[in-house]
C-alpha cells in the first residue's frame, strides 16, 4: 500500500504515542517506523505487517477514515497571501 505510512502516522498520533513509544508497542525499531511513516528510505511494509500494525494501534474503528487521511495528505497547501496595507 503506497500511502500506508500516512495511515500509520495518524493512528500513532490518535494513540498519543511518540515514535519511540510506538516502536516499543509494535515491536519494531523507531527508525523503521519513521521511514515507513515518511515514505522514504529503504524500509518496506508488507500488507500483512500493515494489518498487524493497524490492529496493534486499534485502528479497525477508523478504517472508513483511511481514504480521507490519504486525500488530506496529498492536498497542496497554498501559503496564505499576505497583504501589507497601511502606513
Amino acid at each position: 500500500m503506497k500511502d500506508s505510512g500516512v495511515i500509520l502516522r495518524k493512528l500513532r498520533e490518535l494513540n498519543k504515542l511518540t515514535v519511540k513509544q510506538a516502536a516499543q508497542k509494535t515491536g519494531r525499531s523507531a527508525g523503521w517506523l519513521s521511514e515507513i511513516e515518511n515514505g522514504k528510505g529503504a524500509a518496506r511494509l508488507t500488507g500483512t505487517e500493515f494489518e498487524r500494525l493497524v490492529e496493534v494501534y486499534g485502528g479497525n474503528l477508523y478504517r472508513k477514515q483511511f481514504g480521507l487521511w490519504i486525500a488530506k495528505s496529498r492536498m497542496k497547501v497554498k501559503p496564505a497571501e499576505i497583504e501589507f496595507s497601511g502606513s
